[in-house]
């Protein structure tokens, strides 16, 4: 879960998505002896339930939520990120969920609506008590955004508001595929597919015999600098240098992706967005496959960091609008 509060890409935070449900008293156990380190220590007690997000989720054996709705635990998640910030008071929200269909996207995002928006959230971190008010929710799909981003942050970015452009934004769920034209958003040329990031893990799991593809030192191993990739499972006594895997793994797994984005692209966009961060890691493989199909690739960057802050600049511009 990326999150920020400015345009600035130095202040975007990540949180890692896992959520466990706990008892009251297991979260308020768990205050010393990390009370000064809130990353890993990140609880919240909402409506007499006890939450642990984050690491401290995941020591807890939680899960990433893999085969949930994004609105799982999207109000907690909520509030563990305004806890992260401080935030006090009036708050307005931009959410991006993924587009796996219209009737998807819409029902999610009425959902979200009627969970956050115009309401008074109170809940206790570390026995505080807490409290801000929604006034604004704007639910938009994954990616698109990171365009806003792009056009304020890179004066060599294609002219978006002249011409199409295809969004490719292969994040840990989904590869969310957005067509926009002239930077209006082509809603019945829109797809997300659950072919991403956490299935790359999974079959870096299964080629070296570790089942929790979703354990965080998998996935840090995995994403880790060349010579830096060494990962040992939990129990064995010889650990795997990822290097000697992961190339055959990319490159296959690269190409899967081209084919699906390719089968998918309208016919008059030939200038295709990457982001995310499956984009940039993939991006040496897409770029020159993209290439031989005569398409115009380019990196929209920090590509994990992109759609969060065009998020802010999209929930910027549309509050002046309203006050103008």
């Amino acid at each position: 879960t990326k999150a920020c509060l400015n345009a600035n890409p130095e202040y975007v935070e990540f949180i890692p998505a896992y959520v466990k449900e706990l008892s009251v008293n297991q979260v308020q156990g768990v205050i010393q002896p990390f009370a000064s380190d809130v990353y890993s220590n990140l609880t919240v007690e909402y409506r007499g339930k006890g939450y642990a997000l984050g690491n401290r989720a995941e020591d807890e054996q939680g899960s990433l939520g893999l085969t949930e709705s994004k609105v799982a635990h999207a109000v907690v998640k909520v509030l563990g990120i305004v806890t992260l910030f401080e935030l006090t008071g009036d708050v307005a929200l931009v959410i991006g969920l993924p587009y796996l269909s219209l009737e998807q996207f819409e029902s999610e995002r009425e959902q979200l609506i009627e969970a956050l928006e115009f309401q008074t959230k109170v809940w206790n971190f570390r026995k505080e008590t807490k409290e801000i008010s929604v006034q604004e929710v704007f639910v938009i799909p994954e990616g698109f955004c990171s365009l806003y981003w792009a056009q304020q942050s890179d004066a060599k970015a294609p002219p978006f508001e002249k011409t199409s452009v295809a969004i490719i934004d292969i994040g840990h769920r989904t590869t969310d595929m957005l067509s926009v034209n002239r930077f209006n958003l082509a809603v019945g040329s829109t797809l997300s597919i659950p072919f991403a990031m956490s299935e790359f893990y999974r079959r870096v799991g299964e080629r070296i015999g570790f089942g929790n593809h979703e354990s965080s030192c998998l996935i840090q191993a995995v994403t880790a600098l060349e010579g830096d990739r060494f990962f040992r499972p939990k129990g064995r006594r010889k650990g795997i240098d990822l290097d000697e895997v992961l190339p055959s793994l990319r490159s296959t797994f690269a190409e899967e992706v081209c084919d699906r984005v390719i089968e998918w692209l309208p016919e008059r966009t030939r200038i295709v967005c990457v982001v995310g961060g499956g984009g940039k890691y993939f991006w040496q493989e897409l770029k020159e496959l993209f290439l031989e199909a005569g398409l115009k690739p380019y990196l929209i960057e920090p590509c994990r960091k992109a759609t969060a802050l065009g998020q802010w600049l999209y929930g910027s511009n549309q509050l002046i609008k309203q006050h103008r």
